[in-house]
């Protein structure tokens, strides 16, 4: 139970509330960053580290320096750079690759959601400045539903194999 408190359940209800800030400030706060670190260290506490801590924080640390320099680039913005590499904590490192790809899909799915959106969703709620502001792309949402499908599709395809009689 404490398991998936700690690595399914309070991370999913942070980075639902860094989808609303995000969409509706474009701004992803510390507070949420260092909840989802924090619900990170608590859940290696009570329930022990993840065998390969190591090397999530390896990943976490790579993935850090490249958002460092997307942001110099202008690519991204300062949460955007907090929030990937502590979302890169709650992933095994076997399951990066797969993570990376959800995050591609989703950037492609939430850009052209947000974008044929814009138009429409813009003048219901003309103060929402994640969807509201031209030529940029919040991209909170996408971390946090790209985290939530890998996360939950992957305890679903667990289920399918473990139940699969063959």
């Amino acid at each position: 139970m404490i398991d998936t408190v700690f690595w399914l359940a309070a991370p999913t209800a942070i980075l639902m509330h860094v989808v609303y800030t995000d969409l509706r400030y474009r701004r992803i706060g510390n507070e949420s960053v260092a909840a989802l670190g924090l619900i990170f260290v608590l859940g290696c506490l009570l329930s022990g580290p993840p065998d390969d801590v190591t090397g999530r924080m390896v990943a976490a640390a790579v993935v850090f320096g490249l958002c460092f320099l997307a942001f110099a680039a202008r690519l991204l913005g300062g949460g955007d750079v907090k929030l990937l590499p502590v979302v890169f904590l709650f992933i095994p490192v076997d399951g990066v690759a797969a993570f990376v790809l959800a995050l591609s899909a989703f950037v492609v799915v939430t850009f052209t959601v947000l974008k044929m959106a814009r138009p429409h969703v813009g003048r219901m709620m003309p103060d929402w400045a994640g969807i509201t502001v031209p030529g940029r792309y919040a991209m909170g949402p996408t971390i946090a539903l790209s985290f939530i499908f890998y996360k939950y599709i992957g305890i679903f395809a667990r289920s399918v194999v473990q139940s699969y009689p063959g």
